[in-house]
């Protein structure tokens, strides 16, 4: 009886060295058919005064304000911090809350 070593190259249930794949062929573009026939009458446009205008105004000072206001705070407490005050310095996270709460109590009145 011989005793057959596997491949090193080889794990169980792999046959060697496989096949590569054949190479791609080049792109043919399948022949499409012919486009539906128009219609004779063409569709109307909307009247003018039909077609709603974009809206003219866009974020406020306010909403601005209020958008920065969190990356601003987390700056303004990491600076005061640093500097010493960090038993202080978590005042600032009030800042987007005290400025939401003004710019919502501006657009009630």
């Amino acid at each position: 009886m011989t005793d057959q070593q596997p491949d090193p190259g080889t794990y169980e249930g792999e046959e060697g060295i496989l096949p590569s794949p054949a190479p791609p062929q080049r792109y043919q573009p399948q022949p499409q058919p012919p486009p539906p026939p128009h219609s004779a009458s063409p569709v109307p446009a909307p009247p003018p005064s039909a077609v709603p205008a974009p809206a003219a105004s866009g974020p406020s000072t306010a909403d601005r304000l209020v958008a920065v206001s969190g990356p601003l705070s987390f700056v303004l407490f990491m600076v005061c911090g640093f500097l010493g005050g960090w038993a202080w310095s978590w005042i600032f996270f009030m800042l987007p809350g005290i400025l939401y709460a003004w710019n919502r109590a501006e657009r009630k009145h």
